[in-house]
């Protein structure tokens, strides 16, 4: 899915097992320059005025809906500021929900 502002939904979805999810947005590496991948990923925690020019994509929200109710939302399990990163991806936690198994979301 291409970033930009605005409103999506993606397709509904079982979760298999009861267990904690985690969210992520994620980008493609190399794609970009790592310094801006910081930056707009707000993972910069050492300089931040490095990213002076280049604002954050990570100010969002987001809500899980299950069978038309809100299942869990962005101020359900708070999340600190974790990076992730390998050769196929660079991303950042923006979320978390505990899931029961057999639920469709």
């Amino acid at each position: 899915m291409d970033l930009h502002p605005g409103r999506f939904r993606t397709t509904d979805f079982k979760v298999d097992i009861d267990a904690r999810y985690v969210l992520y947005l994620q980008i493609e590496p190399r794609k970009i320059e790592f310094q801006r991948e910081e930056c707009l990923l707000d993972l910069e925690w050492s300089h931040p005025e490095k990213c002076s020019t280049t604002p954050s994509v990570t100010d969002l929200t987001w809500t899980l809906w299950s069978d038309g109710a809100i299942a869990a939302d962005n101020t359900s399990l708070q999340t600190w500021k974790a990076g992730s990163y390998s050769n196929d991806y660079t991303r950042r936690e923006i979320g978390r929900f505990d899931g029961e198994g057999g639920v469709v979301s």
